[in-house]
């Protein structure tokens, strides 16, 4: 096979450009699915709380100007619970059956897709491989360690990204050890909650939301001012 007749490497220039257009793409919609479901979770639980509580008052109260206001109360909570709802329905569903993937080289493949968007910042590289194979969505194994490195590499006080894919009782482990330079030089402040709450960055609950929907996790470890390690927990099967 001649040269002009071969598929595009992963490192060509248009084809990285390409993968990452399509990455940012997932990202925006796991963010929306990812987003609908948190605000479902915060909103719509508490709301239909307020509502039975209002209700119940109002079935309590004789005096008519109390029940007319606890009547627009109930109005304006239905409406907001009609927002909510309609919100997250209008939220395409998407469902990714696993398939075998060798994590360390979709992480690695990632890694080069995104590096180029971070080329004047955090540098970016694999660590540790232990040569990991299971079943996992590989679309959405990409988006999340996407998502991750993305909104970690945006952060202005990161200067380094080290990777590192392990397997240990049945959960693939991705973790990104995050740096900002030498010590003194900045407070490392990624921007997440612990634990983990509504003022978390979409980029980290996209990834936390991958995990969460495998029975994984995401968790956070502060070891200074300057240095944290996330750990991406994603319970899979060997293949």
């Amino acid at each position: 096979m001649s040269g002009a007749d071969e598929a595009p490497s992963s490192k060509d220039p248009a084809t990285v450009l390409s993968n990452q257009a399509r990455l940012a793409r997932d990202e925006r919609s796991a963010a929306l699915r990812a987003l609908a479901g948190r605000l479902a979770h915060q909103l719509r639980n508490p709301l239909a709380a307020v509502r039975a509580a209002c209700s119940s008052l109002r079935a309590e109260i004789e005096d008519t100007d109390q029940r007319e206001t606890l009547d627009l109360t109930l109005q304006e909570i239905d409406r907001m619970l009609n927002f909510v709802r309609t919100t997250v329905q209008t939220i395409p569903i998407h469902n990714e059956k696993p398939q075998p993937v060798d994590v360390a080289a979709e992480t690695a493949d990632v890694i080069d897709i995104t590096r180029p968007g971070h080329a004047d910042g955090a540098r970016i590289r694999l660590g540790a491989d232990r040569g990991v194979r299971c079943r996992l969505p590989r679309e959405g194994l990409r988006v999340a360690v996407y998502s991750m490195l993305d909104h970690l590499a945006s952060v202005s006080a990161v200067q380094a990204i080290e990777v590192g894919v392990s397997h240990q009782d049945g959960h693939a482990l991705i973790q990104f050890d995050v740096s900002a330079g030498q010590p003194g030089d900045a407070v490392l402040d990624t921007g997440m909650t612990v634990p983990m709450g509504w003022t978390q960055p979409v980029g980290l609950l996209v990834a936390e939301r991958f995990a969460r929907d495998l029975g994984g996790c995401l968790l956070r470890a502060e070891t200074s001012s300057t240095t944290q390690t996330f750990t991406l927990d994603l319970p899979c099967p060997d293949v």
